[in-house]
């Protein structure tokens, strides 16, 4: 068994899934395949990709997240004398770290390393944003955002992953976004529905990064996001939800320092290996052993100046 001091060490090195701005080595770029980027950077993965054949693109209009909240699954960690411990919303025992939430929170508040940039963004860029929209163009993506929050003004982050293309509809009426049947884990608080009035991406968003695990992107398959419209204009989204498909084998293949050895991002989750939580929070998408991830957002409108 570890020791308490490393355990404790290790505990607070898995809230590195706040750290994406503030990690000491820079995030490495996911991957493109050959090809697939345009002249103006956005990736070419689905019918949306741009093409300089086309006229140029209007400017975004961009919204920032300002909260974001792990609500299925929860993390859990072991410590000698405490046990396996679910510092998802609540703190590490006897004041040895703050909950997952609380540091995602922090990152997205400060800048840790004083390079004048918020540590972590995540940034909806409507083509344009309408409130009744049908079919019309959303990028999202990581973002570079000064310090502080309240006058921040963002670009695209391309040296994490290139801004993701779908398309988003805007809703009076009904749902725009919920929990898939059979796939959350009766947590409290619960994954709440994004209710109308309601922007939401539709089916078929290519793969999408929300997450930085110790500087690496977590991307969720079958990505979705949603947020219930505020203001008049439409200033804010909140009541928002995020939701994407994370395999069983991705994450057993994301590894997380740690003083004692390195350990997997499975096993952190219920029912991955090695983890010490007593439930099973694992599902399936086409017959793939994951976890669908979900998490509640608040957005908030932003001065913009990338393409």
């Amino acid at each position: 068994m570890l020791s308490l001091r490393s355990s404790i060490k290790m505990a607070w090195a898995l809230t590195l899934l706040a750290a994406a701005g503030s990690a000491a080595q820079a995030p490495e770029a996911v991957e493109e395949p050959a090809g697939a980027l345009f002249a103006n950077g956005f990736e070419s993965g689905n019918t949306l990709a741009w093409s300089d054949r086309f006229p140029p693109l209007p400017a975004p209009d961009a919204f920032r997240i300002l909260d974001l909240d792990l609500r299925d699954p929860h993390v859990f960690v072991d410590i000698p004398v405490f046990g396996c411990v679910d510092f998802t919303d609540d703190a590490l025992p006897a004041g040895l770290g703050p909950s997952f939430n609380d540091s995602l929170q922090a990152a997205i508040e400060s800048d840790g390393d004083g390079d004048g940039l918020l540590d972590f963004s995540f940034i909806l860029g409507f083509r344009p944003f309408l409130e009744t929209a049908a079919g019309e163009r959303l990028d999202a993506g990581c973002g570079l955002c000064t310090d502080p929050p309240a006058t921040t003004v963002c670009d695209w982050d391309r040296a994490v992953a290139i801004p993701r293309t779908t398309t988003y509809d805007g809703l009076t009426a009904g749902l725009c976004l919920d929990a898939l049947p059979g796939t959350t884990s009766g947590y409290d608080p619960p994954v709440a529905a994004t209710v109308a009035p309601c922007v939401g991406s539709n089916v078929g968003l290519a793969p999408i990064i929300v997450l930085v695990v110790a500087g690496i992107p977590i991307v969720f398959e079958d990505g979705q996001i949603a947020g219930t419209l505020v203001g008049d204009p439409v200033f804010r989204l909140e009541g928002g939800l995020v939701r994407g498909f994370l395999s069983e084998a991705v994450a057993d293949s994301i590894v997380l320092p740690g003083p004692a050895g390195d350990i997997t991002l499975s096993s952190l989750l219920p029912g991955g290996q090695g983890s010490c939580a007593a439930g099973d929070d694992r599902d399936l998408l086409d017959g793939v052993s994951g976890w669908w991830f979900y998490l509640e957002h608040v957005a908030e409108e932003i001065d913009f100046v990338g393409d």
